[in-house]
C-alpha cells in the first residue's frame, strides 16, 4: 500500500487482469497475494485512524497495457465489509472485501484483521448493467418527496394492495375508493326499470346516480325511488339540513326519449334523505313521469 501526499492511499491492482463480468452479477475472487496484503493494510489503516479515506487505484488497461491511476470511493456499513467503487469510462469496478477479526485462544478479539479465501472479490460491469441490477434488486418501500421524473420505459410488476386505488385508506383506516348498488323500491317494480343505479366514493367525492326507464307512467307524491346502504363511518359524515332528514334536493329532472332526446312535458322533483348512518333513500316528491322516457337523478356530495 502506497501512501500519497495528503493522507490518501493508492491501491495497486496492476498485477491482476480485470475482466468484465459476462452476466453483470458474478464476482471474481481476488487471489493475488500482493493485492490481498494491500487490502489488509488498508483495513488496518482505517482502524487506527478512525476515518475512511479516499483511495487511489492503479489499474492495468487490458486492451492497451496502459497503466491508469484513478480515484475510488471506499465505504462500509458495519466496519467488516468494505466496498471500493471506481468509476471508469462507461464502466464501474467494484471491490468487495470482507474482513475477519483475529481472536485469542479464548475468543477475545485482537486488533488484527485478515481476509479468508474468496472474501475479496471484484466485478466490472457497464454503467447500464449496474443500473439495471440495482433496479432488479430493489426491494421494500420508497418515499418520494417532490416530483418524480422517469426517462424511458417504466415497467411495473405485480402491484401490492397498497398501490391499488380500491385499497387507499384515510387516517382512520376507512377505504376511500368504494362503490355500491341502489335498490329499487318494490312499489315501482312494474313501473320503472333501473338502467344504471350506483353510488361511488372517490376520495372525498360521493356521487349517487339513478337512471331509470318508465315502463308505466305514474304520478309521484312522496314516492320512494330507491334505498342505499353505505358504511356507517361514511353515513356519519353526511349531515341532513336542519332537523329534517333531507340531504339534497333536485328541483327539476326532465325525462328524455333516447332516440330523439325529446323531453318530457314536465319535470319531477326529487330529494336525497337519510334513515340512519347506514341508510339513505331517494324520494320523488312530486311530478308525473311519462311512458318510455328515461330520467337521470344525480346527487353529488363532498365528504370530509
Amino acid at each position: 500500500m502506497k501512501r500519497l501526499v495528503g493522507g490518501d492511499y493508492q491501491l495497486d491492482l496492476s498485477s491482476i487482469e480485470i475482466e468484465k463480468s459476462v452476466d453483470g452479477e458474478t464476482y471474481t475472487s481476488i487471489t493475488d497475494k500482493s493485492v490481498l496484503d494491500q487490502l489488509t493494510d488498508l483495513r488496518s489503516f482505517i482502524g487506527k485512524s478512525g476515518m475512511i479515506k479516499p483511495v487511489w487505484v492503479k489499474l492495468l488497461n487490458g486492451e492497451t497495457d496502459e497503466i491508469i491511476v484513478t480515484r475510488g470511493s471506499l465505504s462500509t456499513s458495519d466496519g467488516t465489509t468494505f466496498l471500493i467503487k471506481i468509476l471508469l469510462v462507461g464502466f464501474i469496478l467494484t471491490l468487495s472485501v470482507e474482513f475477519t477479526q483475529a481472536e485469542t485462544e479464548d475468543h477475545q478479539p485482537l486488533d488484527e484483521w485478515y481476509i479468508d479465501e474468496n472474501d475479496a472479490k471484484y466485478i466490472l460491469v457497464s454503467k447500464d448493467q449496474e443500473l439495471a441490477q440495482q433496479l432488479a434488486d430493489f426491494e421494500g418501500d420508497v418515499g418520494i418527496d417532490g416530483d418524480l421524473s422517469v426517462s424511458g420505459d417504466l415497467e411495473l410488476g405485480e402491484t401490492s394492495e397498497a398501490k391499488i386505488f380500491e385499497n387507499i385508506v384515510d387516517a382512520d383506516g376507512n377505504k376511500r375508493f368504494i362503490a355500491g348498488d341502489l335498490t329499487k323500491d318494490s312499489g315501482l317494480d312494474e313501473k320503472a326499470r333501473f338502467e344504471y343505479a350506483k353510488w361511488t366514493l372517490s376520495g372525498s367525492h360521493l356521487m349517487i346516480v339513478c337512471m331509470f326507464e318508465v315502463l308505466e307512467a305514474f304520478t309521484a307524491s312522496g314516492t320512494t325511488l330507491a334505498s342505499i346502504t353505505i358504511p356507517e363511518w361514511l353515513g356519519a359524515k353526511i349531515h341532513p339540513m336542519g332537523s329534517t332528514q333531507h340531504i339534497a334536493v333536485i328541483d327539476s329532472t326532465y325525462g328524455y326519449t333516447p332516440n330523439n332526446l325529446a323531453a318530457s312535458a314536465s319535470p319531477i322533483r326529487t330529494y336525497l334523505g337519510k334513515t340512519n348512518d347506514t341508510g339513505l333513500y331517494i324520494i320523488i316528491e312530486s311530478g308525473t313521469t311519462e311512458l318510455g322516457k328515461y330520467y337521470r337523478v344525480v346527487f353529488d356530495l363532498v365528504i370530509n
